[in-house]
């Protein structure tokens, strides 16, 4: 009987006590710890006492006591702080503050698990007299003084509904705020009221005398008119205007577009709204914002202007292969993958060393960067400016004669370099970089290089060496103020067209079904663009006529004999047609020449030389170089690049001539036409620099088809 009962005992026992763990255990209901830190106690007097404490985890509420030998008050709240009144002045109090969690135990009933620790305080309320506090408020600093004594602790403290916490410790009797870097600035609508108080620390708790008259600070007072605009890249070609909060009710963001600031961006100022993120931006483009702060009905009260220049990269900018080039799958391989065709228009994916990756016919491939044409415009972006005249308008003279069927015509192979976006300008990769470095020595001096032209086809260089060749012995075209050109024998008008005199004008001014009929559209879906023939055979105009004999008597003055166009060229050098022109591969054909001058940066206005562009005489020789002439020279030659005795401004990169291959070079002009890529997907981009979209088109052998926002569907 006796190890009977025993057992029974035991399991009743045992029972019990699971019975007891299931109802104290709580499952996913961890203890709650606090914090470090002491309690602070604020003695605000007249029976007023306030209290904060560190935060525990896991905490649903705290438990507050305060004990006095009178009186016992509680208090449950999820803050960190409680406030307390009616007590009597001078009597020794006890705090006490303890965290508590709920849960469920495994009888599923709702317990509470309390923290351990419990943050407890003994102390008697002080006997000191308030203190005084005076400030003095400027942009983004408080000055704070009060009547104290050096030496002791004082407190800092800012008040939120009612309630104080400290911002600020000093043991003198001054100390500043520094609002921005220190403390945010208060909300417009919501003043930010300091106090002193005077401190003394005990165990486990800071208490706080009574504090000192109120100061209260509105944030407009402590705004600085600064906005202290600046810019960070945030990952590559990615930008993010920063600023500092300023005076106002609100921020108005704006760029420079078109010649003139377009709001961008409006904003209510606040810390929230501090920074602006551009996004991704071309290369080599030149960023310009203005941010100016503003009152509640719109007025500006201050305003900034920044500009930056965003990395250079060649990434999505067009490339034309200047010879055919094997393409490998990778770099630095030796299995090729094929063969590009030159002149193809591709788009740059990454550069890896001496690499490109593009696309071409579907296959993601890497070719040599060294052998491409890079668009400029897309890769220095604004470091340079352009203007292709030989697409629209050549601008090619014997210096102030006009040529026949050259001079403010479009040359042929330039037809798809003028484009809605602006021009093409191909020019050799290698020395487009160092085009970068004269580009970037330019603007510190406040200059810009302006571009005329890069790479020229062959069958340009042929035309205008043919053509202007034919002329050299004709007596040189006259030129009036509007651009009429007169033949100088007879004095007839001429067609510069054409060469000849202008066709009559017709009568009827009914319009021929040719006249009306819509431009056909091209393969991508983009209307064509009509263009100006032009003849690479012009007709000859006639010799001057020999004078008669005896048509002249004794006393008559002789008739002067017009200068030939080859007269007005050499001068009195020996200069030729061929000291400005070639026909056939050259530096142009193959992107390692270009044509520039400068420009002031800000106004854009060019520099005057000592002739005009594409002057083809002995005005343009270099030995004859002004000032702005040996400026330019000094920028490209510092840059790597060689001159040319005939011409101020030709310059061209020599140093890759023993890399080109000795059939490098193309005959027939580029074209955008072509798969292009930006951060959103692909694009086609049409002859006209548009883009497709809505259709199907053909590029590289290869069908695509293009959505209504003109990206293709992989």
């Amino acid at each position: 009987m006796f190890p009977k009962r025993w057992f029974v005992l035991s399991v009743v026992c045992l029972a019990a006590a699971v019975s007891a763990a299931a109802y104290c255990i709580t499952p996913g209901c961890p203890l709650p710890v606090f914090g470090q830190g002491d309690l602070q106690i604020f003695w605000n007097g007249s029976g007023e006492l306030s209290l904060a404490w560190p935060e525990a985890d896991s905490c649903a509420e705290y438990q507050v006591s305060v004990r006095s030998s009178s009186q016992h008050f509680e208090e449950r709240c999820t803050d960190t702080r409680a406030s307390f009144s009616g007590l009597f002045d001078g009597e020794r109090l006890r705090v006490a503050v303890r965290a508590v969690s709920e849960g469920e135990n495994l009888f599923g009933m709702v317990r509470q698990v309390k923290s351990w620790k419990t943050l407890k305080a003994s102390v008697s309320p002080v006997e000191v007299s308030a203190l005084t506090l005076e400030g003095t408020i400027e942009p983004g600093n408080v000055w704070l003084s009060w009547n104290g004594t050096q030496g002791k602790r004082y407190e800092i403290c800012a008040i939120e509904d009612g309630i104080s916490y400290p911002v600020a410790s000093t043991r003198g009797k001054a100390l500043t705020l520094r609002f921005g870097a220190e403390l945010e600035y208060p909300s417009s609508d919501q003043p930010f009221d300091v106090v002193v108080r005077e401190g003394f620390s005990g165990k486990g708790y800071t208490l706080y005398g009574p504090p000192s008259n109120r100061l209260s600070l509105k944030r407009s007072d402590l705004m600085n008119d600064r906005l202290f605009l600046t810019w960070e890249e945030t990952e590559p070609w990615h930008y993010t205007l920063l600023w500092s909060e300023a005076r106002g009710d609100s921020y108005k963001l704006q760029q420079w577009r078109n010649g003139g600031w377009e709001t961008i961006f409006s904003m209510d100022s606040g810390p929230q709204s501090v920074s602006y993120d551009v996004g991704r931006v071309g290369s080599g483009s030149l960023q310009r914002y203005r941010l100016a702060s503003e009152d509640r009905a719109g007025n500006e009260l201050y305003a900034e202007e920044i500009s930056f220049y965003a990395d250079v990269s060649p990434v999505y900018a067009a490339v034309w292969p200047v010879t055919d080039l094997t393409c490998y799958a990778a770099p630095n391989t030796a299995q090729p993958q094929g063969s590009i065709p030159a002149g193809t228009t591709l788009c740059v994916l990454e550069e890896s060393g001496e690499w490109f990756q593009v696309r071409y016919q579907d296959e993601y491939v890497y070719i040599d960067k060294r052998f491409c044409l890079i668009n400029l415009p897309e890769y220095l972006g604004d470091y340079c400016a352009y203007d292709i005249t030989n697409s629209y308008a050549s601008a090619f003279k014997v210096h102030d004669r006009p040529l026949a069927q050259i001079t403010r015509q479009p040359l042929p192979g330039f037809e798809h370099v003028q484009t809605k976006g602006g021009f093409l300008v191909p020019c050799l990769y290698p020395c487009a970089e160092k085009l970068l470095d004269a580009a970037k020595a330019a603007i510190a001096d406040g200059n810009r290089l302006k571009i005329y032209e890069a790479f020229r086809p062959q069958q340009a260089s042929d035309f205008l060496y043919e053509t202007a060749s034919k002329q050299m012995e004709l007596p040189a075209l006259l030129e009036d103020a509007e651009g009429n050109a007169a033949d100088p024998v007879t004095g007839e008008r001429v067609d510069l067209s054409t060469g000849l005199p202008p066709e009559p004008e017709e009568e009827d001014t009914e319009q021929t079904d040719s006249e009306t009929a819509e431009p056909e559209e091209d393969a991508a879906g983009s209307p064509g663009t009509q263009r100006i023939p032009v003849d690479p055979n012009p007709p000859e105009r006639p010799e001057a006529p020999e004078p008669a004999e005896n048509s002249q008597t004794d006393s008559a003055e002789p008739q002067p004999v017009p200068d030939t166009y080859l007269k007005i060229m050499a001068g009195n050098r020996r200069l030729t047609l061929d000291d400005f022109l070639g026909s056939g591969i050259s530096g142009h054909s193959q992107g390692t020449a270009l044509d520039i001058t400068l420009e002031e940066l800000d106004s854009g206005a060019e520099l005057a030389m000592q002739s005009r562009m594409h002057d083809l005489s002995w005005h343009s020789t270099t030995y004859q170089n002004n000032d702005h002439a040996k400026r330019l020279a000094d920028y490209l030659t510092a840059a790597g690049m060689s001159g040319t005795a005939s011409e101020w401004w030709h310059f061209q990169d020599n140093s890759v001539l023993g890399i080109l291959p000795a059939d490098a070079g193309l005959a027939e002009g580029v074209s955008p036409f072509g798969l292009v890529r930006d951060s959103q997907g692909w694009r086609c981009r049409t002859d006209r620099g548009t883009f497709a979209k809505n259709t199907i088109v053909t590029v590289d052998e290869i069908p695509y088809t293009v959505d209504e926002d003109g990206y293709l569907i992989d």
